[in-house]
């Protein structure tokens, strides 16, 4: 709970009673990274590599993190690429892993590749199945492909309905588009019941309602929106 010395501490002293267990070392490099010490966690992690596929995958996409704290993305993203590939057979979890990393670092057709591969394999009953049709969907509006977006949003919702970020990102698209305009409303309220103190999800009602011209709640919103992230 942010007393990462005293943290250390006790990490420390649990890997002297246990020598074999390397798993201390996984959360030891986290509060270094914790505390912006990123040279003695990509020392650890550089080290935990060595003890197996699972413990190399998860010090790979550390190590990645890192290069993206650094603003090296595109070594991250080559070290990712090269992490995955070397993986024996990746699971389910390593491919979606993989596949956010991309997204999230704006490789997005790359990133459209692996949640494919990812979402063939797997039923909509499955866990990853709605994270996995969003973050796809999120890969495709960025890329202009908006047909395929809102296929992919709305398979996330009808996998899990109640997704209060996947409902805002979809009604706030149609609303750019000026779209759907009453359905979307209906979405994000929604959204809002789940989760009223987000500012991104307040600012989307505030422009629903300043499109269909009650300017007197979008100025409500708005506000609120502002005072909760007054640096956006």
């Amino acid at each position: 709970q942010n007393l990462y010395s005293l943290s250390n501490l006790y990490i420390n002293l649990a890997k002297y009673l246990n020598q074999d267990f390397y798993s201390y070392n996984t959360l030891l490099a986290e509060n270094f990274l914790m505390i912006e010490n990123y040279k003695k966690g990509n020392k650890i992690y550089l080290v935990l590599k060595k003890f197996g596929e699972i413990y190399s995958w998860h010090s790979s996409k550390q190590l990645a993190l890192i290069e993206v704290q650094r603003l090296e993305t595109e070594k991250a993203i080559k070290l990712m690429e090269k992490s995955y590939l070397n993986l024996n057979t990746p699971n389910l979890y390593q491919t979606y892993d993989f596949a956010q990393f991309l997204k999230n670092n704006k490789e997005f057709e790359k990133s459209i590749k692996y949640y494919s591969i990812l979402i063939d394999k797997i039923s909509q009953s499955h866990e990853l199945y709605a994270k996995a049709t969003d973050g796809r969907g999120i890969a495709f509006e960025r890329i202009g492909d908006w047909k395929k977006a809102e296929r992919d949003f709305l398979n996330s919702l009808k996998a899990k309905p109640n997704q209060a970020y996947v409902l805002n990102y979809l009604a706030y698209s149609w609303l750019e588009r000026d779209y759907k305009i009453n359905e979307a409303m209906e979405m994000l309220e929604k959204a809002y019941s789940r989760e009223n103190n987000d500012p991104y999800i307040i600012d989307s009602i505030g422009w629903a309602y300043y499109l269909i011209n009650d300017y007197v709640k979008a100025e409500q919103f708005l506000k609120r929106a502002v005072q909760l992230m007054p640096d956006d």
